[in-house]
């Protein structure tokens, strides 16, 4: 055992001197931002950044046609038509690339390239389709993708579900609403519509919020699995 405290002796190097400098003054880089809008305080809109939105039926980045005449120049391709079978929904739109204007010794513009979602229900899988103007460049069917609600398919599935006859005549004067659920798989037996594009659908009165009733709608095999009063003390 030690008789004391240890005692620990610092060493150290001689230091390399090195001669101090001012660090140089950076470039000045000027990036001027002009503006669409007049300057009033309301609105301002930086000029040619309108089309990095995405598209949808309302949204629409010019000089890119709007969702609906992307999809029937989409759908008039033999691949693509092979991948989405009879039955089909459309998700959504997004630029990939804008295709901004560069000058070549003239005025020219690069077509922007767009990539269009779409759900089979015939395949019950995802198929993306990626354009450049008008022309289909290339189709991919994406089976273990789950892509987001389409508006087109939430009102199919509140309409399935409005018109089932266990709650037809309560949700006549309801609001419907319908998210993505997915049905899980069970030790034993695996929960109605699993793996399959399946809906929840809820009716409530104007902007409450409540539920007063709800559905289960399985929009692969068009049909309502599922459809009930809400339980006010579950």
């Amino acid at each position: 055992m030690f008789s004391g405290p240890r005692h620990h002796v610092e060493v150290r190097s001689a230091e390399t001197a090195v001669k101090k400098a001012a660090l140089p003054t950076p470039p000045a880089i000027l990036h001027k931002l002009e503006f669409d809008d007049p300057a009033d305080g309301a609105r301002m809109k930086p000029k040619d950044r309108t089309d990095l939105h995405d598209i949808d039926s309302t949204v629409v980045s010019a000089p890119v046609p709007e969702l609906s005449e992307l999809t029937q120049q989409a759908v008039a391709n033999s691949s693509v038509r092979r991948l989405l079978g009879a039955r089909y929904a459309v998700i959504g739109g997004q630029i990939v690339d804008p295709g901004y204007k560069r000058s070549l010794g003239c005025c020219a513009a690069t077509p922007a390239r767009v990539r269009l979602t779409f759900f089979s229900y015939s395949r019950n899988s995802a198929v993306d389709v990626e354009m450049k103007g008008p022309d289909v460049t290339s189709v991919t069917q994406r089976k273990d993708y789950l892509p987001p609600e389409g508006e087109d398919e939430i009102k199919e599935a509140v309409d399935l579900a409005r018109k089932d006859e266990r709650i037809a005549a309560a949700v006549r004067d309801l609001d419907g609403h319908g998210i993505l659920t997915q049905p899980g798989d069970g030790l034993l037996w695996n929960d109605p519509g699993y793996g399959h594009r399946v809906f929840w659908v809820t009716f409530s009165r104007g902007l409450s919020g409540n539920p007063e009733y709800w559905a289960v709608v399985d929009m692969t095999d068009q049909k309502v699995l599922k459809a009930q009063k809400e339980d006010p003390h579950p």
